[in-house]
């Protein structure tokens, strides 16, 4: 689909959006001034150790299956539950003041940014040693969820499951982690009592996610990855290449295809380093845990699948169950599969919807 406007008009039509929003929020300052307003709800599961999640999610229907993964993997864990509801469907505050330390309810006002926010602030009064953010922008996949949950709370500064060089080198924000130290330190801190919420998406990936990595690395606070293409690479150096082979059906068939002649290569000459090197490259420009998120997976156990694989045309619906497979991911493969069919994608969106998309206004 051609764009709707010239790359001068683009950025003209971004930049006065972005104007008129600021504006929207200037004024809702004042008229409505407990836009961010939280209720506080005493949860029924509290543990006797100093560690903290935060988990903020947007609910409005029902309670997914997936996150009863993620509640049992951090009560083996010994970990107290902050949960922040940016949306809550009927009849769920109850239940799920059974799983969590403290349950949060508020609207949906600055989307995951200003959950995270509200739901640190109040973590910051329990004193924490170790606090794991985490929002739902994943499906939670019961095997493998207690090892990576220990991974988070390793003893590291700085821990995210995934980072990104896309705009700007960040840890993606749906699974941060940080230490005593880090929480404890005025760059931290500070970010947290600055940041100003806005319901602006844009806003919120550059001065949220993208902008907190950066204020910590400011401060020489690096982040350690989880699932990182470096630890992806130790793992398939030296395998077979029949098996590199294969780890390339893990990508999306559009890769593969784009990389037929060098797989045809590969099969010949039986040098598998070409291969690990297109898939690394593929990995240092894209978005990796959508990208590679497969990969991951077989060979690194990522517990989790990205909500957006099938609706930003990462990969197809109609090749997703066969990656499921290939990569391992076998428990409610169906069901999955029925919720990325049922949201669909953004394929057939007007030339308008594209364009916000493109810009993160949606």
């Amino acid at each position: 689909m051609e764009p709707l406007f010239s790359p001068g008009k683009e950025k003209l039509i971004v930049d006065l959006i972005q104007a008129k929003n600021r504006v929207v929020d200037r004024v809702e300052r004042f008229t409505r001034p407990r836009r961010g307003a939280v209720r506080m709800v005493e949860g029924r599961l509290r543990h006797p150790g100093d560690k903290y999640c935060v988990f903020v999610f947007y609910q409005a229907e029902r309670v997914p299956q997936d996150f009863f993964h993620l509640f049992a993997a951090l009560k083996s864990s010994g970990i107290n539950l902050i949960m922040v509801a940016n949306a809550l469907p009927p009849g769920g505050e109850a239940p799920l003041a059974g799983h969590c330390h403290t349950l949060m309810v508020r609207n949906n006002f600055g989307y995951d940014f200003g959950g995270f926010q509200a739901g640190v602030q109040f973590a910051q009064t329990l004193s924490p040693s170790r606090l794991l953010m985490l929002n739902d922008s994943v499906h939670f996949l019961e095997k493998g969820l207690v090892d990576y949950i220990a991974q988070l709370s390793a003893d590291r500064p700085f821990i995210g499951a995934t980072e990104s060089t896309q705009i700007s080198p960040h840890v993606q924000s749906y699974a941060m982690s940080f230490g005593r130290d880090v929480l404890h330190s005025e760059a931290f801190r500070s970010f947290w009592a600055n940041y100003r919420p806005m319901n602006e998406k844009r806003y919120t990936v550059f001065n949220g996610e993208l902008g907190l990595s950066a204020h910590l690395r400011s401060h020489g606070i690096v982040p350690h990855a989880i699932f990182s293409a470096a630890r992806l690479k130790g793992v398939l150096e030296n395998r077979p290449v029949a098996e590199l082979v294969a780890a390339f059906d893990l990508l999306s068939d559009e890769v593969k295809a784009s990389h037929r002649q060098l797989l045809a290569k590969t099969q010949l000459t039986g040098d598998g380093g070409s291969l690990i090197g297109a898939i690394l490259d593929l990995l240092a420009v894209s978005n990796q845990v959508a990208v590679g998120g497969f990969l991951f997976a077989r060979y690194l156990g990522m517990p989790f699948m990205k909500k957006d694989l099938v609706f930003h045309l990462y990969f197809r619906i109609s090749e997703l169950a066969q990656k499921m497979r290939d990569a391992g991911i076998e428990a409610n493969s169906e069901e999955m599969v029925a919720w990325y069919r049922a949201r669909g994608n953004a394929e057939g969106a007007s030339k308008w919807q594209q364009f916000r998309y493109r810009h993160m206004f949606a």
